[in-house]
């Protein structure tokens, strides 16, 4: 069982929202069809999510119906990029459903607290690779909704399922680390540096908080791997067993 999430960056532009990389969403069944059917793919939001959720800091607090509303719009929004990665492993013949995260997941305190995946677990015996979006599920405790992004989400399934693997794919080759990519690295190398890798900032962490979900997945000794989506045919060689340009970690 792999689990791959489908980077925003990858597939939408990051300073444009709402504004989809088509050519590669279109890409995205042919490219994973290689781990199917022992498959379960996340997606993150791109410029679906982060802008609209930063533009009225609905991940900080969400008071009052104008703001109450502006979750409704990313849901919106998050569900039309949803369709277009579900069209595309549709159209490779790759039996697809998708899961929303605030369907079957309670938060407590930004934790999962609560959650019913046997619907998951029995599409997946059945041969349908299940979609899970980053969502906003309920926080009883903080009394809205709040973020589950697709890193968290792919570390927990990551975790249940026993995954053999999970892979991150961007926009870029892989971790670059002081101007240079990095191939190989071993989770204690990865503590060593995590604090100096630099980082844009979004609504879940950028790329220093998806490394502290890479650490937490080490720590389950499942390996990940970053990969480069926006390159053709990268994706789909490295599960097809090819070497490729890419950043492996090592628990």
């Amino acid at each position: 069982m792999r689990v791959i999430k489908i980077g925003g960056s990858a597939v939408t532009h990051k300073k444009e929202p709402l504004k989809a990389y088509d050519d590669v969403i279109k890409r995205i069944g042919e490219e994973v069809k290689p781990a199917y059917p022992n498959l379960i793919l996340t997606h993150g939001t791109g410029s679906y999510g982060h802008p609209l959720v930063l533009k009225q800091n609905l991940h900080i607090t969400i008071e009052g119906s104008e703001k109450i509303l502006g979750i409704s719009n990313v849901k919106y929004w998050v569900n039309e990029l949803t369709q277009k990665i579900f069209r595309s492993l549709v159209d490779a013949g790759i039996p697809t459903f998708p899961f929303h995260p605030s369907s079957f997941i309670i938060l407590e305190n930004d934790t999962i607290k609560d959650i019913f995946l046997e619907p998951i677990e029995r599409f997946l015996k059945f041969g349908v690779v299940p979609l899970i979006p980053a969502d906003g599920p309920f926080d009883r405790v903080k009394g809205m909704p709040r973020i589950a992004s697709g890193d968290y989400l792919s570390y927990y399934l990551a975790r249940h399922f026993k995954a053999e693997e999970v892979i991150f794919t961007l926009d870029v080759d892989g971790l670059y680390y002081r101007d240079q990519l990095i191939r190989n690295m071993k989770k204690s190398e990865l503590e060593d540096i995590i604090e100096k890798v630099e980082t844009e900032i979004d609504a879940t962490g950028g790329m220093r908080g998806k490394l502290h979900w890479v650490l937490k997945i080490l720590n389950e000794k499942i390996p990940v791997t970053f990969l480069n989506l926006t390159t053709p045919g990268r994706l789909k060689d490295y599960l097809s067993g090819k070497e490729v340009i890419r950043t492996r970690f090592i628990p």
